[in-house]
């Protein structure tokens, strides 16, 4: 993997990161109005609906992205992916 490479992955996770900590942001303000409401949906024993979005979106892009040969992209949305494995 070059440098180049590199970087777009390591970019791509802190902006997917970046976006899970305003969503769970958005959550926390106001706990009792948004639980149970979309994104915050529970899905016991998994992860909550919105952290399974956290990682499903930049993981179906990334999948998209190789098919059609755009590496950049591929690499943006796979460092995503990796970033949300941590559930």
């Amino acid at each position: 993997m070059e440098k180049r490479e590199i970087a777009e992955v390591i970019g791509g996770g802190a902006l997917t990161a970046a976006v899970d900590i305003a969503i769970e942001k958005v959550f926390i303000s106001n706990t009792e109005y948004w639980a149970g409401k979309f994104p915050f949906i529970s899905l016991h024993p998994l992860a909550p609906l919105d952290d399974m979005l956290i990682m499903a979106v930049p993981g179906a892009v990334a999948l998209l992205a190789h098919r059609a040969k755009r590496n950049t992209i591929r690499n943006i949305a796979l460092g995503g992916f990796i970033t949300d494995l941590e559930w």
